[in-house]
């Protein structure tokens, strides 16, 4: 069976699982609503509580001195690349011939280029530790947000079994006849009968599964990208400051 991956038709997919629509699932999906809708409120919560990607950088690029540096060995490297016109500029209106111009060009070029390159590695040095104080500040971001990840999948076994009524009493029963069979032993025929509905209802369960990851992993990737706008249940993306709807239509 295929389902959509569009975020808006999760209870779509579900109706089409579990043989269409009826008005008693009306009240299951508003449950249901409830429990991603908190999720994902948290969710939204916590990254909007970090640090911006470009706010962690430019605070690590200033614990570390990267703008003045950069100014600094940006500004040598252009007056050491002028050195040439300078100087030739310079010399206008002097009996200086191109020999003489050509060796106060490679003297002054010899003066200035070992601060030059000393600019320019401290401006290195200086990136590199940003670059590790930045990673190192989004790596813990992401530490925070793993938990989710976990209960993301938990949810989605939880929602799915309340969707086809697939316990785990029932899973762990299928289980037992299944590791029966593989052991030779014959199985009654209510044993039988039992262990086909539940494969039946094993396999409802483990498609609604994937309907709940598609449906969580959509809902997630918008809630990251922009976390100061709402993704409903099966509905759009909400600015919560304008209160209008925009995208996922």
């Amino acid at each position: 069976m295929a389902f959509s991956t569009n975020v808006n038709d999760y209870s779509k997919n579900l109706d089409s699982l579990l043989g269409g629509y009826t008005p008693a699932r009306t009240s299951f999906y508003t449950g249901q609503r409830g429990d991603v809708n908190e999720f994902l409120s948290r969710y939204r919560s916590t990254i909007a509580g970090q640090t911006p990607y470009s706010a962690v950088r430019e605070r690590a690029e200033n614990e570390y001195g990267v703008p003045q540096l950069r100014t600094t060995a940006t500004t040598l490297r252009n007056t050491l690349n002028q050195i040439p016109y300078t100087t030739s500029a310079a010399s206008k209106g002097y009996d200086i011939n191109a020999s003489q111009q050509n060796r106060m060009i490679a003297q002054q070029t010899s003066d200035m280029a070992p601060g030059v390159t000393a600019a320019e590695t401290a401006l290195s040095n200086a990136e590199l530790g940003a670059d590790k104080r930045y990673q190192s500040t989004l790596d813990q971001q992401e530490k925070e947000l793993r938990p989710f990840t976990s209960e993301q999948s938990m949810l989605g076994e939880a929602l799915a079994r309340e969707a086809t009524g697939f316990t785990t009493e029932m899973e762990a029963k299928l289980n037992s006849y299944l590791e029966k069979m593989k052991q030779g032993i014959a199985l009654s025929t209510t044993e039988y009968q039992e262990a086909q509905a539940y494969a039946r209802q094993k396999l409802q369960y483990d498609q609604a599964v994937k309907v709940a990851e598609i449906d969580a992993a959509g809902k997630l990737a918008v809630a990251k990208a922009n976390p100061y706008s709402t993704v409903g249940y099966d509905s759009g993306i909400y600015n919560t400051q304008t209160g209008k709807k925009t995208g996922w239509g």
